[in-house]
C-alpha cells in the first residue's frame, strides 16, 4: 500500500490539510496517516486515521479519524 503524505478534508482549495510532519504543539507532530482496514472490514465504510507523536513521549496515539467527509490524498512519491 502507498504511503500517504497528506490528507485534505473538504475541497482542495478551501479544505483543511494535515501533512505528515506538521507540528500541532501540545497535541504533537503528525506521524502517520493511514487507511483503517479493520474498520473497513467490519463496516464496509472507508475511514482514514491520523496518528500523532506528542512532545516528550516515545509512542504515537490516534488523534483524528475521518469517515464521512470528502477527502483528498497525496502520496509520498519518494523512490526507495
Amino acid at each position: 500500500m502507498e504511503k500517504i503524505r497528506k490528507i485534505t478534508i473538504g475541497g482542495i482549495k478551501d479544505g483543511i490539510s494535515y501533512p505528515v510532519g506538521k507540528d500541532f504543539g501540545k497535541v504533537g507532530v503528525i506521524h502517520r496517516i493511514y487507511f483503517d482496514e479493520e474498520f473497513f472490514d467490519k463496516t464496509g465504510e472507508v475511514r482514514y486515521n491520523i496518528d500523532v507523536k506528542p512532545p516528550g513521549v516515545k509512542y504515537t496515539r490516534l488523534w483524528k479519524s475521518f469517515s464521512h467527509e470528502s477527502v483528498s490524498l497525496e502520496y509520498d512519491t519518494t523512490l526507495c
